[in-house]
């Protein structure tokens, strides 16, 4: 999108002011006829135009006003030459050079004008007469075409095999366009039943438009020849296989060297794989577009039949007058004053409302605020100091050094050593000064030191009865476990 260019760099910046101007229909209708005589013609010049305007636009011409579109411009043409049919046909002629619609060239080796349709020109003139003159677009041909062109070059394999994946590729992308466009357009048919007030009219949409447009020359085709189904597997066999042959793919991607001679080996195959995988996707992914047009075809059928029983039934029973009448009612809500109204006051009539896109929109209200309340003061926290002191003094106290080396003297041996699994740990300060005294262990202050085993020692005899053999065996290594407490297997022994 970055590196898009502008349309009028391309076509003249006055091109659409003829779809602009008062005298737009007859400018229209002068494009179509432009389009009919560059299909007809190899070359043509400006009396060539003119006659097929004369011929297929002259009542049209008598009504071309050229004043309401440029004044100055119809002094230029003069009042002479608006007299006549044919002055108003050059005129005309001007006006599409003028604008940029045609060019004027002269012939080689001579001073003979024609006049040139550009190739913008060209293509918009065909897309105006593809919206209004749309033509039928059978899916089949486009199925057929993919597999007759990959089924043509897989059995040659010569050099024109790269332009068949070519024109399957083609093929598939206006197959794809094409079963869009039908599904886009038995959708606009749903949207415009609701228009339809006379039963003559939905008669008339729904046989002449639709089933004879729609659904005999291409829905019914797409479920009675049904040539997706009937060539996918064929055409997805051929692509499968190309792939899982690397001198396939590779004697394509030489050929494509030919056109791209600045592409490399590598750029050349990966373009031919695009292309292969890109027709087994799409292929691959039309059964979500194929059922949600057969689910649309459904839903227009069954509405339009509900929209004639409607039509055929609201002037002829009980049910249509009263509905008739509930038309001319005002608004269930309004204040204006109605006699009818007033006489089906006591009618029990309430309002019905559909669901939609607006419903759950909720008109925004401006948020009323309440006044700000002051902050409340911070608490004190000499209460709070106090107690962590507090806190902290005990703690000193329990577990101090001196209180640690008091408990590790009351748990000594003759021989001035104490195994940990031998220790009497009987709550939970005996365990914490434990583990104190191990921490402490390396302060000179400490008169105690540890001792590690080598080999982990047993802890049997020293397990508590509630544990089993079983929670025996789970106890972490190096460990002994004193009345549920787990210590470290050590020995604390007496400094000299």
């Amino acid at each position: 999108m970055e590196n898009m260019e502008s349309i009028f760099a391309t076509v003249p910046e006055n091109l659409f002011s003829l779809l602009a101007s008062p005298n737009k229909h007859i400018y229209f209708q002068a494009l179509m006829v432009l389009r009919d005589c560059y299909q007809r013609e190899l070359n043509f010049s400006r009396s060539q135009l003119v006659v097929y305007l004369i011929s297929g636009m002259e009542q049209e011409l008598y009504q071309l006003s050229f004043e309401e579109d440029n004044p100055v411009e119809l002094e230029d043409l003069g009042h002479s030459d608006m007299a006549t049919l044919s002055g108003r046909a050059h005129a005309l002629v001007r006006k599409l050079l003028d604008t940029g619609w045609l060019n004027m060239a002269l012939e080689s080796g001579g001073f003979a004008e024609v006049l040139m349709v550009p190739e913008y020109s060209s293509a918009l003139l065909d897309t105006f007469h593809a919206i209004v003159n749309p033509g039928d677009k059978p899916y089949s041909k486009f199925t057929y075409t993919v597999y007759s062109s990959l089924k043509t070059a897989d059995a040659e394999r010569d050099e024109f095999m790269l332009q068949g994946l070519h024109a399957a590729q083609d093929a598939t992308m206006s197959l794809r366009e094409s079963l869009r466009s039908l599904l886009h357009n038995i959708f606009t048919f749903y949207q415009k039943l609701q228009d339809r007030q006379e039963i003559q009219e939905l008669l008339a949409e729904h046989f002449d438009e639709y089933q004879s447009g729609i659904a005999l020359k291409t829905y019914h085709p797409l479920k009675t020849v049904d040539s997706v189904y009937r060539f996918r597997p064929r055409i997805l066999s051929i692509l499968r296989a190309w792939l899982q042959a690397p001198e396939v793919v590779l004697q394509m991607a030489r050929l494509l060297r030919r056109p791209h001679p600045d592409w490399d080996d590598g750029q050349c195959r990966a373009e031919v794989l695009r292309m292969i995988h890109f027709i087994i996707d799409t292929f691959e992914s039309l059964d979500g577009l194929l059922e949600e047009i057969d689910r649309r075809n459904t839903s227009y059928s069954r509405a339009s039949v509900e929209r004639l029983q409607y039509l055929l039934n609201s002037d002829r029973d009980v049910k249509g007058k009263l509905i008739e009448l509930m038309k001319a009612l005002p608004p269930l809500h309004s204040s204006q004053q109605n006699l009818l109204a007033q006489e089906m006051a006591d009618l029990p009539a309430f309002e019905v409302r559909f669901l939609d896109a607006d419903s759950l929109y909720k008109e925004p209200h401006k948020r009323h605020r309440e006044p700000p309340q002051r902050l409340r003061p911070r608490p004190s926290t000499d209460a709070f100091d106090a107690e962590a002191g507090e806190l902290l003094e005990r703690m000193n106290n329990l577990y101090s050094s001196d209180e640690v080396a008091e408990f590790l003297r009351r748990q000594l041996g003759p021989d001035g050593r104490v195994f940990t699994g031998n220790m009497e740990i009987t709550e939970m300060d005996d365990f914490l000064r434990t583990m104190v005294a191990l921490i402490q262990a390396d302060e000179p202050e400490l008169p105690f030191a540890v001792e590690w085993p080598n080999q982990p020692e047993s802890a049997s005899g020293i397990v508590p009865e509630d544990l089993s053999q079983n929670s025996l065996s789970d106890l972490p290594r190096d460990t002994v476990c004193v009345n549920g407490y787990l210590l470290p297997s050590l020995t604390f022994v007496q400094k000299d």
